[in-house]
């Protein structure tokens, strides 16, 4: 595959900071840089809920942590307001998942439905295991009509 189509596929999918690297896979290695991934991550089937779900889970009190993997500028523009939420974006998790408490159920809202499913399984890697990911994300929350922060 092309690097141009490969970085159009990768930014389609939601990835920030796409780049194409000219000369493609062979220049890459002849500059020296690493080609194997550094960390295995397992491959999980995380169940999903729906915005309707989600909302239900926050009306009865549950205790979940509602992680928010979105990047910061949009997380800043609409989220669901809860003390549940943690703001950790996708691109941060190696540096901060220390900071989702060990043992609870976490529930990872991104903003279309597809990051959710690689931070999943990230965090199986790193011990979590009781996780589920909201179907459509942020976007399907708010297409359904969910209560919504905006910021002014």
């Amino acid at each position: 595959m092309a690097s141009g189509k490969a970085a159009g596929l990768a930014a389609n999918a939601g990835y920030q900071n796409v780049y194409v690297f000219r000369g493609g896979l062979p220049e890459w290695i002849m500059a020296g840089y690493p080609t194997v991934t550094l960390e295995t991550l397992p491959k999980v089937d995380v169940p999903t809920l729906s915005p309707q779900d989600l909302q239900k889970m926050l009306d009865a009190g549950e205790n979940f942590v509602l992680l928010d993997v979105r990047i910061p500028v949009d997380a800043a523009k609409f989220w669901i307001e809860t003390p549940l939420r943690l703001q950790i974006s996708f691109n941060e998790l190696p540096q901060r998942y220390a900071e989702i408490p060990a043992g609870e159920k976490l529930v990872i809202l991104d903003k279309i439905g597809k990051r959710a499913a690689l931070a999943s399984r990230y965090l199986t890697a790193k011990g979590f295991d009781d996780i589920v990911k909201v179907s459509g994300g942020m976007n399907q929350w708010i297409k359904s009509g969910m209560p919504t922060k905006i910021s002014k």
